[in-house]
C-alpha cells in the first residue's frame, strides 16, 4: 500500500477534472483532497507549471455567454459574475461547481451609474478582494467600496477623482488591477489606473511617448504573453503596445504589424459546468481566434482550472 505523502505527491499532479474522480475513490482520499492545505498546494503545482509553460495555461480566458450576466474578474479559478438585473454578485469555480452568493455592497448603483468591477487575489492577506467603482457624475469622480472574501464584508475606500467611459472590469495582472479611467478634470485623455490590492491604493501608471501612440477613442487594456497591454479594439488588431518591464514607462514596445497572423489566439470551446446554468466559454490552445472576437479576448480574464473554494471559511459553506 503506498504512503501517503507518496499518494499526495501524485495526486498533487493530477487535473482538477481527475482530482475531483479521486474523491471517489476512498474516504482518505476525499479527505486529503478536500484539505486547505492540499488546495493551496496543488494551486502552487498548478501556478509553476504556468509560469514554466505560461503560452499554454496564461493565455487561457473565459468568457460567459450570457445577456443578463456579466463576468467581472477571475483569480486562482475563482471567477467572479454580476447580474445586469439587480447588481447581485457571486463567486463560483467553474471547475469545481461551487457557488456564492456576496453580500450587497453598502451603496447600491443604478440604472443611471453602472458600476465597474475588479477581483483578485491579495497574496499579502491571502485573501481575494472585489472592487465595485460608481460614477457619481461626469465630473464628480467615483465611488470605490471593497470586499474582502475572508470577512464577506464591504467596506468604503472612499471618493477618487477619476471615472469611466464604459463599466469594463478591471485587467489582473501582478497583484493590482487595470482600468483606462479618465481624470474628473481632465475627461478627454485616457489614464492607466492601477489599484493595489495588498496596499488599497491607487496610483497611474506611465504609458509611452511616442508618436504612434493614440488611444482617445479605441484604446482597451488586457495580457499578452505575461504582459501589460494596449491594443485597439475597432476592427481588425493592427496595434498593440506591450510593457516588458512593469511600470517602466520606456519599456513599452510596438509589436510588429504581422503579429496578429501568428497562431497566438484561440477560439472558443463550449462549456456547460458553470452555474445555474449559465453558459461559460473556455478558450482551446491552438486554433486561430476569428479576428471579430480578437478584441474580446484579449481583455477576457486568465482561467486556471484550481479547487479553491468561493467560501474561505468552512463553516459558511451552504
Amino acid at each position: 500500500m503506498l504512503a501517503l505523502d507518496v499518494v499526495e505527491d501524485i495526486l498533487l499532479t493530477l487535473d482538477v477534472e481527475d482530482l475531483l474522480r479521486c474523491t471517489s475513490v476512498c474516504k482518505s482520499w476525499y479527505s486529503l483532497i478536500s484539505k486547505p492545505y492540499f488546495v493551496k498546494l496543488h494551486l502552487k503545482f498548478i501556478r509553476n507549471k504556468e509560469d514554466k509553460n505560461n503560452k499554454q495555461l496564461g493565455n487561457r480566458r473565459i468568457y460567459l455567454a450570457s445577456n443578463i450576466h456579466n463576468i467581472e474578474g477571475s483569480s486562482n479559478g475563482l471567477v467572479c459574475i454580476s447580474s445586469i438585473e439587480n447588481y447581485q454578485i457571486c463567486l463560483t469555480n467553474p471547475s469545481t461547481r461551487e457557488f456564492r452568493i456576496l453580500q450587497d455592497p453598502i451603496i447600491l448603483p443604478n440604472s443611471n451609474n453602472a458600476p465597474c468591477y475588479g477581483f483578485g487575489y491579495d497574496s499579502f492577506a491571502d485573501d481575494y478582494k472585489l472592487v465595485m467603482a460608481i460614477n457619481q457624475g461626469r465630473y464628480d469622480g467615483t465611488l470605490v467600496q471593497i470586499l474582502s472574501l475572508k470577512s464577506n464584508v464591504w467596506k468604503l475606500f472612499g471618493h477618487v477623482n477619476y471615472g469611466f467611459h464604459d463599466s469594463k472590469p478591471g485587467i489582473l495582472f501582478n497583484g493590482a488591477l487595470y482600468w483606462f479611467w479618465y481624470n474628473a478634470n481632465d475627461i478627454y485623455r485616457k489614464y492607466i489606473m492601477c489599484f493595489d490590492l495588498a496596499k488599497e491604493e491607487f496610483r497611474e501608471i506611465p504609458q509611452p511617448e511616442d508618436p504612434r501612440y493614440d488611444v482617445r477613442y479605441s484604446g482597451k487594456l488586457g495580457i499578452f504573453e505575461d504582459h501589460l497591454c494596449i491594443f485597439h479594439a475597432r476592427g481588425r488588431p493592427y496595434e498593440m503596445w506591450v510593457m516588458k518591464n512593469y511600470n517602466v514607462k520606456q519599456s513599452w514596445e510596438l509589436l510588429p504589424t504581422d503579429w496578429a497572423m501568428k497562431e497566438r489566439l484561440q477560439c472558443m470551446k463550449k462549456d456547460w459546468r458553470l452555474p445555474p446554468k449559465m453558459p461559460c466559454y473556455f478558450c482551446s490552445d491552438k486554433t486561430l481566434m476569428y479576428l471579430s472576437s480578437w478584441g474580446k479576448y484579449m481583455s477576457d480574464p486568465i482561467f486556471v482550472q484550481t479547487l479553491v473554494s468561493p467560501y474561505v471559511n468552512d463553516n459558511e459553506r451552504p
